[in-house]
């Protein structure tokens, strides 16, 4: 049975389409005198009614309001206006306002009410899925499909932004290129199952421990990237300092069969805003290099991860 706000103002027409409404056993029906009230019962009660139906007398003001209003709502619901002949200003602007349908009242039917009112649902209902069906297709779109984070092209989109906002305003910026170490060893050795479980345990680390306006993207492989808006080098060199304390922990806790160690190069608009995700693409690179051309035995399958 679907749930409806009938919002009306005259006693005795509420009494009458009340009626026509629950008559047909479609429906379970809330009534409010006025758009305040009536917005006041939709904000209690989050997602139970299905629909609108808004009974148009002279008595009835501030219907723009209470439109607007039900359309900003985060589970907004089709509206059906009642009106008499000669509203056309009032039917055109409520259309503007986004109510789904107008029925006038000197002609209308229990029978064509309540199919006005059952399609205006069903149409809401599609409405809606496709309205989710493509947020899903934008989520896919931008991010990557095995950590979440944003995929390489969607990242520079908002990266450029960052840029040019840091620059117009000459505030500092920071770039992090990060490569997870030793993960062609990780694959051959425990399997692309446990490499997978790797990338993806050092997404989320990074998530949890980075702002939400920073910027986290999967840059290649086993590479990623982090602009940290707002932040110079410094700033940025404490950042990753706690993020490689927050490995340290992870490491600790046994997880994975293998530790993670990670490659990290860091650059900022301290020395200027171009090229900087070449910079920290270079110092990451030669960070990766100092550590290898450490003297140390051959990594071992379990042995323990180091970070430079």
């Amino acid at each position: 049975m679907q749930s409806l706000l009938l919002l009306s103002a005259d006693e005795a027409q509420t009494t009458l389409f009340s009626t026509m409404l629950t008559n047909s056993g479609q429906f379970k029906v809330v009534s409010a005198p006025n758009w305040e009230q009536g917005y006041q019962m939709l904000l209690a009660n989050t997602g139970q009614f299905n629909g609108a139906v808004v009974n148009y007398t002279e008595s009835l003001s501030g219907l723009a309001h209470f439109f607007n209003r039900v359309a900003r709502l985060s589970t907004h619901i089709p509206i059906v206006l009642l009106c008499e002949r000669g509203n056309e200003e009032l039917i055109i602007s409520s259309m503007k306002n986004g109510i789904k349908d107008c029925l006038l009242k000197d002609e209308l039917t229990e029978a064509q009410l309540v199919r006005t009112i059952l399609q205006v649902i069903e149409v809401h209902k599609f409405e809606l899925m496709n309205i989710q069906f493509q947020k899903q297709l934008e989520e896919r779109a931008h991010h990557d499909f095995l950590t979440g984070l944003l995929n390489r092209h969607r990242f520079t989109e908002l990266y450029e932004y960052e840029i040019s906002s840091a620059q117009r305003y000459k505030r500092p910026l920071s770039v992090a290129m990060i490569d997870l170490d030793d993960f062609k060893h990780i694959n051959d050795v425990f399997g692309h199952k446990v490499g997978d479980d790797a990338l993806i345990a050092l997404s989320k680390l990074l998530k949890s421990q980075l702002r939400s306006v920073d910027l986290i993207g999967r840059f290649g492989g086993d590479e990623f990237v982090v602009a940290l808006p707002e932040t110079d080098f410094s700033q940025a060199q404490i950042t990753f300092k706690r993020i490689r304390e927050a490995l340290t922990t992870f490491n600790q806790s046994q997880q994975l069969p293998c530790e993670l160690a990670v490659s990290i190069g860091i650059s900022s608009s301290d020395s200027g805003y171009e090229g900087l995700i070449e910079r920290a693409d270079a110092a990451m690179y030669k960070s990766k290099s100092v550590q290898k051309n450490q003297l140390k035995p051959p990594l071992p399958p379990q042995s323990e991860g180091q970070s430079v």
